[in-house]
């Protein structure tokens, strides 16, 4: 965050150190595809210095990372746009296409409107630098019309610069000249914005200047035509104030020992309540999981073993009957035991997973991120310094917390990748599953009543946890949790 502030207010070199720093503490983490998304802001700033041979090397490098990673194709999408930015640099133009253009195929396919905008417009510049002044010209008006759409007005200053070199080469001069007046009236806005806050902060400190100058002066002045009388004055007038200080204080203190008192009084009383609310909600977890334990446990017993014994029986059955071809009814009946048989066990297992009984939360979430891989996900998993002594309840809270999010996923998402980062930091568990699904809008979705949704909010409550939604439609879900320890 340092380096992007620095880099916004082109403190290149300051931006380029925080880069490296942010890099090395990601790789320590284990997180590769973070670093190789500050590697991919890294190469960007590289650009800004003029030096696109070493962006080359870096945006490279943070492609290899992102593909191990298994990110969300809108990262690559980015890299590639970057590296065709760099290749244009360096005079390039065929490699410069070629990476524009495998941006672009990954914003069509995401339906990703600002990947596109992007593409769109460096692969303008390209045509202008080419020539092509009538590619441009249909790139770069596509590109405007999404500027204009979302306010971004880096991509308004490059359209209508684009616009306007191209419609000048083809003739279209009025047209020209609008883009062109566009292109100065937003260019400038941006700059004198940027020089009135320069200016308004130096007149501030020319005003407080002059008039602590002029003070000065005054109080000079006064001091030259005191007289005796007024000296006894002011002796008496500071003699008083001091008293009124002095019993103010004393009465502020008073008010802040009372309210100190207050709050500590507030605090134990919000502790007791937290505490008897844990007491109440171990009490009913408890209670859940032996009855879940139970009703697991008569399944694979009882139910299991039962069918069990209806497929011997069954088996039997056909062998007595000496048929050498069983018929097709016969065959149907046979595989609908057997996978009776393993909705059973799927159900047992899930009522009371083994994972989370022998390896704890960490194991359990291991095992349910492998079992998202064989059901089709493309699924990242990274947990990171979780802290050993975890309360059995809050574990058994979050992992079910975590159960019903990836279920939500799997029912309404149709997300291809899933990521589940779990996290120990400074006394808290910090949570975050994203997909790449159809998203949603959060607040119609709560307005009708969305269940789920406020399922997943009452576990959070109650744990006195923080949770964020950020969902756009067809853009995919966010989901942060911070639970206190």
């Amino acid at each position: 965050s340092l380096a992007n502030l620095y880099s916004k207010t082109e403190d290149y070199e300051k931006a380029f150190n925080y880069y490296n720093k942010a890099v090395t503490a990601a790789l320590d983490l284990k997180a590769s595809g973070n670093a190789a998304i500050i590697l991919g802001n890294k190469g960007d700033l590289l650009i800004k210095m003029n030096r696109p041979e070493e962006a080359l090397e870096v945006l490279q490098t943070a492609k290899k990372m992102l593909d191990e990673s298994h990110f969300p194709e809108r990262f690559t999408a980015t890299n590639f746009l970057t590296q065709g930015i760099a290749y244009a640099k360096m005079n390039r133009p065929n490699e410069a296409l070629k990476y524009y253009e495998l941006s672009l195929d990954i914003g069509n396919a995401n339906n990703s409107t600002t990947i596109i905008m992007n593409a769109k417009a460096e692969r303008g510049i390209l045509m202008i630098q080419q020539k092509k002044y009538k590619q441009a010209l249909q790139d770069c008006r596509a590109s405007k019309k999404t500027a204009q759409a979302i306010n971004d007005t880096e991509y308004l200053i490059k359209t209508c610069n684009c616009l306007y070199q191209a419609q000048a080469a083809l003739g279209d001069y009025k047209a020209a000249l609008n883009n062109h007046q566009q292109y100065t009236e937003i260019r400038d806005s941006v700059y004198n914005e940027t020089n009135i806050r320069k200016i308004t902060q130096v007149g501030m400190q020319y005003d407080f200047d002059k008039k602590e100058a002029q003070q000065q002066l005054i109080i000079e002045k006064k001091n030259r035509e005191k007289n005796q009388f007024r000296f006894a004055l002011i002796t008496v007038g500071l003699l008083l104030f001091g008293v009124y200080l002095f019993f103010k204080s004393k009465l502020k203190y008073q008010k802040t020992i009372n309210l100190r008192n207050q709050e500590l009084q507030q605090q134990k009383l919000k502790e007791l309540k937290q505490k008897n609310k844990l007491a109440v909600l171990s009490s009913m977890i408890e209670g859940q999981e032996a009855e879940r334990l139970r009703i697991a446990k008569d399944l694979h017993d009882s139910l299991g073993g039962l069918l069990s014994t209806i497929k011997i029986y069954f088996t039997k059955s056909i062998a007595n009957n000496n048929n050498t071809s069983p018929s097709e009814l016969t065959q149907k009946t046979s595989e609908l035991i057997d996978e009776a048989c393993i909705e059973v066990r799927r159900i047992s297992h899930n009522m009371m997973p083994h994972a989370l009984s022998i390896s704890g939360l960490k194991g359990a979430v291991e095992d349910l991120s492998l079992q998202l891989q064989e059901q089709g996900f493309q699924t990242t998993l990274e947990i990171n310094q979780l802290p050993d002594n975890i309360d059995n309840t809050k574990q058994i809270v979050l992992y079910r917390l975590i159960q019903e999010i990836i279920s939500n996923i799997k029912k309404h998402a149709q997300a291809k990748n899933i990521l589940i980062q779990l996290f120990g930091y400074d006394k808290e568990i910090n949570l975050i599953i994203e997909d790449d699904g159809l998203g949603f809008d959060y607040d119609k979705a709560i307005k009708k009543d969305g269940l789920g949704l406020k399922s997943i909010n009452s576990r959070v409550d109650f744990l006195d946890g923080k949770i964020e939604w950020d969902s756009q439609l067809h853009k995919g879900t966010t989901l942060t949790i911070n639970i206190p320890l």
